[in-house]
């Protein structure tokens, strides 16, 4: 790695420490955080809205017609 990397990798770690140390903690959250299983139906409908994002993507910009690859 050249010596830039290693240098914004410090400063990442530094700050991601300075923040974990310094920044304060309290029982502060949201009000959805009382919901059970919030976060796993989030994740699922993300989850869901990629795969089907990806197939309409990949079926309307990757996908040729058949026989587009047919030498004339």
């Amino acid at each position: 790695m050249r010596p830039w990397h290693w240098i914004a990798l410090g400063v990442v770690g530094a700050a991601s420490v300075a923040l974990q140390v310094l920044a304060p903690h309290g029982e502060g959250g949201h009000w959805w955080d009382a919901i059970p299983g919030i976060y796993a139906a989030g994740a699922f409908v993300g989850c869901t809205v990629l795969v089907l994002g990806a197939k309409w993507l990949g079926k309307h910009l990757v996908q040729r017609p058949q026989g587009y690859y047919r030498v004339p």
